[in-house]
């Protein structure tokens, strides 16, 4: 019986400390390169955004948004960024979580993290067709 709630135990802690997501707040953060200029990069994902709502945009570095998610008061938020890569690429950051009330949650949803996974595939070879993408 020892055994098996310090087995129970190691589950949880190995659940607080997934790749990608922080332990203390639950975000999903997701990063790549792309191999097109920060704006062509940022339009490729603002395109991509278009079902939700814009919160902030500075292009071509910074894009904020959220929209509504099933539950009662729940909001999915999503965070990307840009910056300089290597030579003629752009280095991107996509960042997830959930609000309740407008207060972060310790839950991920996983719409959110779909999302994200899916974002970030759009933006690489050979899903996006950048001129470079053999």
């Amino acid at each position: 019986m020892l055994r098996a709630a310090g087995i129970g135990f190691g589950l949880i802690l190995a659940a607080c400390s997934l790749p990608g997501i922080d332990p203390e707040d639950r975000e999903l953060t997701i990063s790549g390169e792309a191999p097109a200029s920060a704006e062509a990069v940022f339009q490729k994902a603002e395109a991509w955004l278009q079902r939700y709502q814009v919160i902030e945009r500075r292009s071509p570095d910074l894009l904020s948004v959220r929209r509504a998610l099933p539950g009662q008061d729940r909001t999915g938020r999503l965070e990307f960024r840009t910056s300089p890569g290597t030579s003629g690429t752009t280095k991107y950051e996509i960042r997830v979580w959930t609000e309740i009330l407008g207060v972060q949650t310790r839950e991920n949803d996983v719409e959110m993290a779909a999302d994200a996974q899916s974002l970030s595939a759009a933006l690489v070879c050979p899903a996006a067709k950048w001129p470079s993408c053999p």
